[in-house]
């Protein structure tokens, strides 16, 4: 019997390391990624159609109109045959139910994993945070290129983001807090969900083995 596709679907505050675990999944088990804070950056950068929609949105602390993130990742959902991981979707509860409704039309088990961090250490990794226009991420401490402000896949000079700033990444705590707690209740109370609270202040590779159990034991 073939097995059913997964969804991975990771929550987490930006700074959480979410985007860390999600890509170290990819990689061990040939997982299907697709991050919408990475997605939006790309376009937001190569200076696109989207790209010049959302960026006013991102340089001001708010996030992009649900109904642009949703077109996105959707269409991601349905082109996919891979198991999936969304990493930052959904963010609050219309789009938790919407993705819901979406899914429900397929036959995809719903696996979250919520990744909790203080707000403290959430500033000090954001601020350290470098990206390259080619959609590579790192982090000038915990995931430092090999060459000091050079991306190690296409060799252009790193980026600071415009947003990494104490005010603007409180702002858009704030803003996480108030929505995200809707949507784990949601995941919560919907039977259709298997949810797992990760701490997510301790060393990489121990989340990466917790987490990495945890979808050793699904069927």
């Amino acid at each position: 019997m073939k097995q059913k596709r997964k969804l991975f679907i990771f929550i987490g505050p930006p700074g959480s390391g979410k985007g860390t675990q999600a890509e170290l999944l990819t990689q061990k088990y040939n997982i299907n990624y697709f991050s919408v804070g990475e997605i939006l950056r790309t376009e937001v950068s190569q200076k696109t159609k989207l790209g010049k929609q959302v960026n006013a949105y991102l340089k001001s602390g708010q996030l992009a109109p649900d109904e642009i993130i949703c077109q996105i990742m959707f269409n991601k959902l349905k082109r996919s045959r891979k198991n999936i991981i969304f990493d930052g979707f959904p963010r609050n509860i219309d789009q938790a139910v919407s993705l819901d409704m979406e899914l429900d039309k397929t036959k995809i088990d719903r696996i979250v994993f919520e990744i909790t961090l203080p707000t403290k250490k959430i500033i000090e990794r954001i601020i350290g945070r470098r990206y390259c226009v080619c959609g590579k991420t790192y982090h000038v401490t915990h995931n430092a290129p090999k060459k000091k402000n050079i991306c190690d896949a296409c060799g252009r000079h790193l980026k600071t983001r415009s947003d990494a700033k104490t005010d603007i990444i409180e702002k858009r705590q704030e803003i996480y807090l108030k929505q995200t707690a809707k949507v784990l209740h949601f995941y919560k109370t919907d039977g259709g969900y298997i949810l797992n609270k990760i701490n997510g202040d301790r060393p990489i590779l121990t989340i990466h083995q917790e987490i990495s159990q945890i979808i050793k034991k699904l069927k």
